[in-house]
């Protein structure tokens, strides 16, 4: 078991290693108020302090590998929860450094999984070099068997992401023959396509001319055919794109199976986007509670709400939908949160008495056929039912005045 912190070092969750075979290899609690991957970083805690004396980080793969860097002194070393960098992650790292170094496993995986970090990076403008370890290697396995200087010595050799990736393609194929050197050759166009500067790009064809067959009888051409083909690369990704771009402005059409007239679903809304809001919390709580509203759906989160404020929790709108188990929940409380009607105390104060009679009706009704099954002036359906009656008449009178 591993505990996870947050950026405080208080721990929010833990994570499980599973012994032997046994599937899921790691499981990780489920998402809260207070734990939320997409915002957690591994040991960024103890961290800190070193990535931002040397503005740089080590981000590494999972658990085991950072507990043994920071065995070994690597004390800058992080990991992202074993998900993708995600924006918020990248935004807490861009405001503690500009360099970050992945070192991820040797495998086609981890390879993978690298290359994935660093192009993010990259497009929040960070400075980011690949450590490429021994094959079979992981940063936990090569420090055990070989120590921290072996460590040290990839990590003083890693390469920008473009490097990195044309030297793994140089490694998968033959070099020595004609259809190994035309096979890394096509699989490099995309690469070379993604660089945004036009004399980086330059810098890695001029680099990869000498692999084309013509480069022998005339050294120029390769070149010229290279660039020729990263821009029929682009010019295909550009049609892709607008193709995209044409279906997503083609409006998709969702239906949620409501089982509420609407009156209670602008009800719900109010009330449940009322409890979120810093600025109506406190009226919402005074006016109203979570039996008064009609959905389970709703009552639930409006509790979950509650209670997660009354515990001085963070209210992360998307954490706490997470929290309701059933999707079905979630999605109708997903329809309710998603309405746009402005709020004010009028608003609020007429959403909860509109459920509250919306209850007592509801009630009446229910007395009703019971007392339609065994009538009897003195039994405690008839006298319930005339209570009600007299409460929705007291209420509509009230409403008439107001």
């Amino acid at each position: 078991m591993f505990p996870i912190w947050d950026r405080q070092g208080r721990v929010v969750a833990f994570g499980g290693r599973a012994l032997g075979d046994a599937t899921p290899k790691y499981l990780n609690s489920p998402e809260t108020p207070l734990f939320r991957k997409s915002r957690t970083i591994y040991a960024l805690h103890l961290a800190r302090e070193r990535m931002m004396a040397e503005r740089t980080a080590l981000l590494l793969e999972g658990y085991m590998d950072v507990v043994a860097a920071h065995q070994a002194g690597f004390t800058h070393a992080i990991a992202s929860m074993g998900t993708s960098l995600t924006e918020e992650q990248i935004g807490i790292l861009s405001r503690l450094v500009s360099r970050v170094i992945v070192v991820y496993d040797s495998d086609n995986a981890g390879i993978e999984a690298a290359k994935r970090a660093a192009e993010i990076l990259q497009q929040h403008n960070m400075e980011v070099l690949v450590a490429r370890l021994p094959d079979g290697e992981d940063p936990d396995s090569l420090l055990r068997r070989l120590g921290a200087s072996a460590l040290q010595e990839c990590i003083d050799k890693a390469e920008p992401l473009t490097a990195f990736l044309l030297h793994n393609l140089q490694r998968r194929y033959d070099m020595q023959t004609v259809e190994g050197r035309m096979k890394v050759l096509k699989e490099a166009i995309p690469i070379l396509a993604a660089i945004p500067s036009g004399i980086e790009q330059d810098r890695y064809i001029t680099q990869l001319a000498p692999l084309h067959p013509a480069y022998f009888s005339n050294p120029s051409k390769p070149e010229e055919l290279i660039r020729r083909e990263v821009e029929r690369f682009l010019r295909y990704k550009q049609m892709e794109g607008k193709k995209e771009q044409t279906a997503q402005d083609t409006p998709a059409v969702t239906e949620v199976e409501e089982p509420f007239p609407f009156g209670v679903v602008r009800a719900e809304s109010a009330l449940l986007r009322g409890i979120l809001s810093e600025e109506w919390r406190k009226l919402v709580l005074e006016i109203a509670q979570a039996d008064d509203l009609v959905s389970d759906a709703a009552k639930q989160f409006f509790e979950l709400v509650r209670r997660a404020w009354e515990a001085g929790m963070e209210l992360h709108r998307p954490s706490l939908l997470s929290a309701l188990s059933d999707p079905r929940l979630r999605e109708m409380v997903a329809t309710r949160l998603q309405l746009e009607e402005p709020l004010n105390e009028q608003v609020l104060r007429d959403s909860a008495s509109f459920l509250q009679r919306w209850h007592k009706r509801t009630r009446q009704v229910q007395i009703s056929a019971q007392l339609a099954q065994d009538f009897s002036p003195n039994s405690v359906n008839y006298q319930e039912y005339q209570r009600l009656i007299a409460e929705l008449h007291s209420d509509a009178q009230r409403n008439r005045r107001e």
